[in-house]
């Protein structure tokens, strides 16, 4: 009788455990997971060389593989903490990358040196899509003219492509009473660019793309992420000065797969946004864990090499997915603006 006790509380204490450690791992998303076990493998990894005394990719495996319990003594809880740890930073590492930063000090003198790289930034884009225009249609005149287009059609589809003003510049204005039913059909049916390289109308098509990612200069961020969100925000006509809570009042309004789409792409910028950090941490830790014990300084230098290189992939990945990301924004605020 008291054997059954005994081994219905123990079993029921194991239960319990289980179900506990069950219940904390489902509170764990996938975002948190692979950034976590990035971290765990590498710290382990840089572990296993500083036992060695050589960066030695071949006989750090041979080492976990001879001690495995050892290594998931270190790798596991390592790795629990971390997904727990990032889970919990990655809606700050997103806000951090977009450029909220704290006011005073050397941290405001950053944000105003960067704003001002970014405007910079902004302006040269405009230009340079201006130059690029301006060669192109240069180029496509003379096609122009001796398919048949009129010097009229051809000095109105310069204004539009160069964005001129007529009033502003005292160049003459070419209204619609000025041209003829054909000159009409051709400015509304054809377009100069038939005319021109496509790898011109490619340079002006990427500088242009380029160049939206920009808000207006008022609305200006330090960083590249933070322009993009906040140009793709600023073009939003129904989230009332709240998108996160837009977002939540309306995204059933979005298609099954937009739905799907809108939580893949944001738990992707949550991910790339803690790869940024994870990459930057590990490149400065390993020739701290490594300096004193390694002497190879080359293979040091290559592994926080990698490290960086893996930072800024992380980087652009969160811009890319941020694009996305706004993209199905866009068609949520379409779809309540039409409902």
């Amino acid at each position: 009788m008291n054997d059954d006790s005994s081994e219905d509380s123990a079993s029921s204490t194991t239960g319990g455990l289980a179900a506990f450690i069950v219940r904390i791992l489902e509170q764990l998303s996938l975002s948190a997971w692979l950034p976590a076990g990035l971290l765990s493998a590498s710290v382990t990894l840089l572990v296993c060389f500083r036992q060695e005394r050589s960066v030695n990719l071949v006989a750090a495996i041979g080492r976990i593989t001879d001690n495995p319990w050892g290594i998931v003594l270190l790798a596991v809880p390592l790795l629990l903490v971390a997904t727990m740890i990032t889970q919990a930073f990655s809606y700050i590492a997103i806000r951090v990358l977009e450029g909220y930063w704290s006011r005073g000090g050397l941290v405001s003198v950053c944000r105003s040196l960067l704003i001002r790289c970014q405007l910079r930034r902004r302006s040269t884009l405009m230009k340079q899509r201006q130059k690029a225009v301006e060669n192109a249609f240069g180029l496509a005149r003379p096609k122009m003219l001796e398919a048949g287009w009129t010097r009229l059609v051809v000095m109105r589809f310069e204004q539009i492509a160069l964005g001129i003003d007529p009033d502003a510049t005292g160049e003459r204005s070419i209204e619609e009473e000025q041209l003829s039913d054909e000159e009409l059909r051709i400015l509304k049916h054809a377009s100069w660019r038939t005319f021109c390289e496509p790898w011109r109308l490619a340079r002006i098509d990427s500088l242009g793309n380029e160049y939206l990612r920009y808000p207006e200069p008022l609305r200006m961020m330090p960083t590249r992420l933070g322009n993009v969100l906040r140009a793709s925000e600023d073009t939003l006509e129904m989230t009332e000065g709240n998108l996160q809570s837009f977002v939540m009042r309306n995204k059933q309004l979005l298609p099954l797969r937009l739905q799907h789409d809108h939580d893949h792409y944001r738990t992707r910028l949550d991910m790339y946004a803690m790869f940024v950090f994870i990459g930057a941490f590990l490149a400065v830790l390993s020739p701290l864990m490594l300096a004193w014990k390694v002497c190879d300084s080359w293979a040091i230098a290559t592994i926080s090499g990698f490290f960086i290189v893996l930072c800024i992939a992380g980087y652009q990945a969160a811009i890319a997915s941020a694009e996305a990301y706004c993209g199905i924004l866009k068609e949520l605020d379409r779809i309540v603006k039409s409902s």
